[in-house]
């Protein structure tokens, strides 16, 4: 029992030297932000007996006296430009490790590692609303007004810069064609850099679209809207621009949230389903008469639908008066208003 007690500190300091002693290990995953690669961002577990500077494997080299920190600083290669990413095989990684004398060596020929430079995206939109403030005056436009909008000829244009650059694009040359509406520039960039691009002043018109995606068969109300500025060009007789041609109305297929609305998405709302029973009401100045029906088609409000009489199997044509209601006869019921069809719908539910 006396020497098993005695061993457990001897295995403590067994492993406990064991851990200090460690192998460096390759990064899994580098991304950095400085302009350089250092030590540290390619191996992990560097300490004191990690380094030995000017040797190889250690040997006939001058001990690196700096701390652990220091040397894991080491500046080893350039850094990708912001955004960008470099690979670097498993033989350029076993050359640093001799030439920093790091106790490494690749375990296959997968051995490799991916450093990638952070960053912070410029895209188009920041762009155009540096063209727009800086073309009003030429154009006799102000920036603050709808209307006009700037539109970059790339609209996928994305510039990285790096990750800690600070303010927005500015415009460092200008050239407005005011008849064609066309703009040249140079754009510098928050890290100094500047680049070449080219633009066009575009007329807008504001229409209506969902403000949340919706389902098909759902209704549109005026809370469910929102308004949105579209280049005057792109439009057509096929896309609703008013509020008017939009509310009340029931979407044929799902259309997501800030899309312009086709009329082709829309329809009445369905008050009488295909296959669904009906009331069938007939009359006349002196005759009032009801019987029950089955719907074969469906119809919205004053659509005029086939309906079958199931025990003598005539089929008539009916005007959609209410959810599940129809009307024959020559002098039958005028249809509800929109407002009134809301009202029945949900009285029946």
């Amino acid at each position: 029992m006396t020497r098993f007690l005695t061993l457990i500190p001897i295995a403590v300091l067994f492993l406990a030297a064991s851990a200090a002693f460690a192998a460096p290990t390759l990064q899994t995953k580098v991304v950095v932000t400085d302009e350089v690669v250092r030590l540290g961002d390619i191996f992990l577990g560097l300490d004191d007996t990690d380094i030995a500077v000017g040797g190889r494997n250690g040997k006939d080299a001058d001990r690196d006296t700096d701390g652990a920190g220091a040397r894991a600083d080491r500046a080893v290669v350039r850094a990708p430009d912001p955004g960008r990413k470099m690979a670097f095989d498993g033989v350029w990684l076993q050359n640093v490790a001799r030439t920093y004398g790091i106790a490494w060596k690749p375990a296959g020929p997968r051995d490799a590692i991916v450093i990638e430079r952070a960053s912070r995206i410029v895209g188009a939109g920041e762009i155009e609303d540096a063209l727009r403030t800086a073309v009003s005056d030429k154009a006799g436009l102000e920036p603050g007004d709808r209307g006009w909008t700037v539109a970059l000829d790339n609209q996928s244009a994305l510039y990285h810069v790096p990750h800690d650059a600070a303010g927005s694009p500015e415009i460092a040359f200008l050239n407005y064609n005011a008849r064609s509406g066309r703009i040249d520039a140079s754009v510098r960039l928050p890290a100094g850099d500047t680049v070449d691009v080219s633009a066009k002043i575009e007329h807008t018109v504001r229409i209506p679209v969902l403000a949340t995606s919706m389902g098909s068969g759902d209704i549109v109300d005026d809370t469910l809207i929102d308004w949105i500025d579209v280049p005057a060009a792109k439009m057509n007789g096929m896309i609703a621009q008013t509020s008017n041609e939009i509310v009340g109305m029931a979407l044929r297929r799902p259309v997501r949230a800030g899309a312009p609305l086709r009329k082709t998405d829309l329809q009445k709302p369905v008050l009488v389903a295909k296959g669904e029973a009906v009331t069938v009401t007939y009359r006349t100045r002196s005759v009032f008469l009801t019987a029950q029906g089955k719907a074969l088609q469906d119809g919205a409000l004053g659509d005029v639908v086939r309906i079958l009489n199931p025990q003598s199997k005539l089929v008539v044509e009916a005007s959609v008066t209410g959810p599940a209601a129809v009307a024959v006869g020559t002098d039958c019921c005028r249809p509800l208003t929109e407002a009134g069809a809301a009202a029945e719908r949900r009285a029946v539910r």
